[in-house]
């Protein structure tokens, strides 16, 4: 009889789910396992940086860019944001200044 606690003796802390399920017709009881593969950090190109130029006179957009994290780069004269944040805004026209990640040079476009 497999029972969860034999199953978990057999994978250890893979274990994430064991299930029951009784079939009355046929006098069967099936166990199912759910087993933790493998765990892996999450990439994503929405945490990249990108330079986008906001209009001194937008205090608005200014004031919502800070508030999901943006922050003014005064020797660039950019405001720095995740390329995620910049789309959220809709300012993917204003990006003027996105990393090559494979190079890590600055791009003058980037692929939105």
């Amino acid at each position: 009889m497999a029972g969860a606690r034999k199953v978990s003796r057999l994978n250890g802390e893979a274990v994430v789910c064991v299930r029951h399920q009784v079939d009355d017709e046929r006098g069967l009881r099936h166990t199912t396992v759910e087993l933790l593969v493998e765990t892996a950090t999450l990439q994503s190109d929405g945490g990249m940086q990108v330079g986008v130029r906001i209009q001194y006179a937008d205090e608005a957009m200014r004031a919502r860019a800070l508030e999901q994290g943006a922050r003014w780069d005064p020797q660039a004269r950019l405001w720095r944001m995740p390329l995620r944040v910049a789309r959220a805004l809709r300012l993917q026209r204003q990006i003027v200044q996105a990393p090559d990640l494979s190079t890590g040079r600055h791009l003058k476009s980037v692929d939105l």
